[in-house]
């Protein structure tokens, strides 16, 4: 009797471990998930269309139309020199060029009356052509006398005076356009497939506090293989002109990923050399170190520690130790969706 009555208060301390066999924890099941990742590079603003004005021909300015800065369209003038010794020249040798076609046309009609020779009728015609380019070539050097914009655009500094003496390349000016500009930035070639045409990216522009947007327009046909980067050129409008190229901009590209491993930042545990996470198998708590991704408001993009179909400890892992027994009270399956 004695025997039987000290067994009984074993039994009821034994009882409570009978009731649980673990910590209870709370499980999410994971499935693949659409995340968009983001992704930052460094680039520059680069204008589309950049020239210095030169002057092809020396000669002396005789006008100037334009300051500083100015907003100009292409075809306007911008400067001309004096070009009264070209027009002199090229007036005369259309006078020249008249009179050797008067001649050749004679010539040509006393050669089919064989009264001249046919070398004397062959010289006047070539005279008459020799005189046709020598007028060709003052046209265009009277027409390179007045020197225009090539396209629209922005003047930079003016850097001649009215009545200086130029020399033949002589820098007049530069031309830039400011809107579009583009935005050229280096992309590893790991993530060459997330660059898609008409995709639109994220713009931070040193100095600005409101970031720009910009579409992709093009990228090289190519790798570099020197740094294993492909660079990519992207579309940005600046209608008020406020943005200039050279600048720095921070780009942020975001694609998509969707067989990502999505969890839930509540799951994480930050120890001093690791991040881990707590997995059931097989009623047993298991640890992970995992590799984390890009976080999106509660949720963090696992790159390598966790596979689809896993169960995840995300309520209760603070109690939770490898190979401890856990008790399942609650289980979710994840739903696929952008995150």
């Amino acid at each position: 009797m004695r025997s039987a009555s000290a067994s009984e208060p074993d039994a009821q301390a034994s009882a409570p471990g009978a009731a649980m066999s673990g910590i209870p924890v709370r499980v999410l099941e994971l499935t693949p998930q659409s995340f968009a990742r983001e992704h930052r590079f460094n680039g520059t603003l680069e204008a589309r269309e950049s020239v210095v004005i030169r002057s092809e021909l020396a000669g002396r300015v005789a006008a100037i139309h334009f300051e500083d800065g100015d907003t100009v369209k292409r075809g306007d003038i911008l400067l001309e020199l004096d070009d009264r010794e070209w027009a002199a020249q090229l007036e005369a040798a259309r006078e020249e060029q008249e009179l050797a076609r008067l001649n050749s046309a004679r010539l040509e009609l006393l050669f089919g009356n064989n009264v001249v020779t046919e070398r004397e009728r062959d010289e006047a015609v070539s005279r008459q052509r020799v005189l046709a380019a020598t007028v060709e070539q003052l046209e265009t050097r009277l027409e390179r006398a007045t020197i225009i914009a090539p396209f629209d655009g922005v003047l930079g500094f003016r850097e001649v005076s009215p009545g200086a003496l130029l020399e033949s390349s002589s820098r007049i000016t530069s031309l830039t356009t400011v809107d579009p500009l583009l935005v050229d930035f280096m992309v590893p070639e790991a993530l060459r497939r997330s660059i898609v045409k008409g995709a639109e990216i994220v713009v931070k522009i040193a100095g600005e506090s409101t970031p720009k947007t910009a579409t992709i327009e093009i990228w090289e046909s190519s790798i570099d293989p020197t740094t294993r980067t492909l660079r990519v050129r992207a579309r940005m409008q600046n209608p008020d002109g406020t943005l200039l190229p050279g600048a720095f901009a921070r780009v942020t590209l975001r694609s998509i990923n969707d067989e990502a491993i999505v969890i839930p930042a509540e799951a994480l545990i930050r120890g001093l050399a690791d991040v881990a996470v707590f997995v059931v198998e097989d009623g047993k708590a298991q640890r992970r170190v995992v590799r984390v991704g890009n976080r999106d408001g509660e949720n963090v993009e696992i790159l390598e520690g966790l596979q689809s179909g896993e169960r995840l400890i995300f309520r209760g892992m603070q109690r939770a130790r490898s190979d401890g027994p856990v008790e399942i009270v609650e289980e979710r399956k994840q739903s696929s969706e952008v995150r």
